[in-house]
């Protein structure tokens, strides 16, 4: 990715034409140069978390990174999700809301250019912008938002329990242009969010007191009870903060990577680094090099087993205990695989929703094949994949894999497809191919896709292209039959 390196007050002046309003973000640490990105949008995020709310003011320097001028551009505010009930399966309400449901959203007060308001139309959770002047290919835009997200006290993806805030796609992102507009509505099953490659640069205001993980490269300095957490994350799709006052934290080093681990218990907080250093260190023999300097597993108040971000991945806290050991380490692993097949490869989740789980699955079976004995393996993929496939196959209507992910009719039918069928699968394809094969072409699938968003074609064609076989019958059987 092409770069060019500012001291970034100069930048934010040059980009704005020296206009006092727009220099005025909070974010100049002495003598610190900032890479601007001509090609991917950079985010300046400068806000404060109290009283339950993210408060803040956000300018990004949007690119037309497409061959024809932009006339409109979307943003997705994906904290409206937590606007009302119906947005919430009502299997997991009860798991997800403990006290009850509590309504969390986001407010945006101002959309603007140079301090000129502009022409915007919102709906639930999508905000667009009417450009008077189309946005040339290649030129790009800053746009200011201000705005506050109001958190839920809730055990989601984003919200705060027990002192626990779990910060996750809590401000406006730019919708991905993909052959146009990426704008799906939200949909309760399955991962709704599809975001593009970035960087960004975050000052966040929070309590003295608190420990915090974060995406990206982070430094802390406090004052008058207040700590300043200053985020630099390049080349990522999102950013995400979680914060307690009841986390500690351990930290080890693999392959020059710092692994860090963040719970409340350290017995089981070691657990958690031991198994994402052992997952870490396989992926990168295996697929290549994690490209980031830091990860982070952090126990947190969640309640859905895991969830992957940028650099940084959320676990259940109640895994943290002897009697889930087993689960603490199958769900860091696939978490952690998710950098691979999430993080540097991008794909859309609602309409290619296997494209990425059914190989993270996969990934994290093979890592325990790697770390056991025979026997050993055989128990785990028969208790995470082979038992549970058997004894829930019969509530799955229709086997069909690759499909969106509104056509599931519950995240217990896409469990049972898109992560088990689907790591089934690629245990067929290694039964055909080879072990060593297999993960020739997954490396090589790494690094021709890294950074980039892929479709189910070109994964499919990937593995066409590397291997002479019946393909065409074998994914029809697998991914676009509907026999379970």
């Amino acid at each position: 990715m092409k770069k060019y390196t500012l001291i970034l007050f100069a930048a934010i002046l040059m980009f704005t034409g020296c206009a006092k309003e727009e220099a005025a973000i909070n974010y100049q640490p002495t003598g610190q140069s900032i890479e601007i990105s001509q090609s991917s949008d950079t985010y300046f995020i400068d806000g404060v978390l109290e009283n339950n709310a993210f408060t803040a003011t956000q300018r990004i320097n949007y690119v037309n990174k497409e061959q024809q001028p932009l006339s409109e551009l979307y943003f997705h505010l994906y904290p409206n999700m937590y606007q009302n009930k119906n947005m919430v399966e009502p299997a997991y309400m009860k798991t997800m809301y403990p006290g009850g449901f509590n309504k969390g959203g986001i407010e945006v007060y101002e959309v603007s250019v140079l301090g000129v308001k502009l022409d915007t139309e919102i709906k639930d959770r999508l905000l667009k912008i009417n450009l008077d002047n189309p946005l040339a290919p290649m030129d790009s835009l800053i746009i200011t938002f201000k705005y506050k997200t109001s958190l839920p006290n809730s055990l989601g993806r984003m919200g705060y329990y027990n002192d626990c805030y779990n910060l996750t796609s809590f401000y406006p992102v730019a919708a991905v242009y993909d052959n146009g507009w990426q704008i799906d509505d939200y949909n309760y099953i399955g991962d709704p969010f599809f975001t593009d490659m970035a960087d960004y640069h975050i000052t966040l205001t929070l309590p003295e007191n608190f420990t915090v993980a974060a995406t990206g490269e982070y430094t802390t300095t406090s004052e008058n009870g207040m700590k300043s957490l200053k985020i630099d994350a390049y080349n990522v799709r999102e950013v995400a903060v979680v914060a307690s006052p009841h986390l500690k934290m351990f930290e080890e080093n693999v392959d020059g990577i710092s692994v860090r681990s963040y719970a409340i218990d350290e017995t089981y907080g070691r657990e958690a680094l031991s198994y994402a250093k052992d997952s870490i260190s396989f992926y990168n023999n295996t697929f290549g090099k994690y490209p980031y300097s830091q990860i982070s597993v952090v126990g947190s108040e969640y309640f859905g087993g895991g969830m992957e971000y940028p650099n940084l991945v959320l676990i259940a806290g109640n895994l943290y205990d002897e009697e889930s050991k087993t689960d603490l380490e199958w769900t860091v692993a696939h978490e952690i695989a998710h950098q691979w097949w999430y993080g540097v490869i991008g794909s859309n989740p609602i309409k290619d929703p296997y494209v990425d789980e059914s190989l993270t699955e996969f990934s994290t079976l093979i890592y325990t094949r790697s770390k056991y004995d025979e026997n050993t393996f055989n128990q785990l993929k028969n208790q995470y994949i082979l038992s549970p496939y058997a004894k829930y196959k019969h509530l799955v209507s229709d086997g069909k894999v690759h499909k969106n992910t509104p056509k599931f009719k519950s995240s217990l039918e896409l469990s049972m497809l898109v992560y088990i069928k689907g790591s089934m699968m690629y245990i067929d394809m290694e039964n055909i191919m080879g072990k060593e094969k297999l993960c020739e072409i997954l490396k090589s699938y790494y690094e021709k896709y890294a950074y980039s968003i892929v479709s189910s074609d070109q994964l499919k064609n990937h593995i066409k292209e590397s291997y002479e076989y019946d393909w065409d019958a074998f994914f029809n059987k697998w991914l676009y039959s509907t026999n379970v």
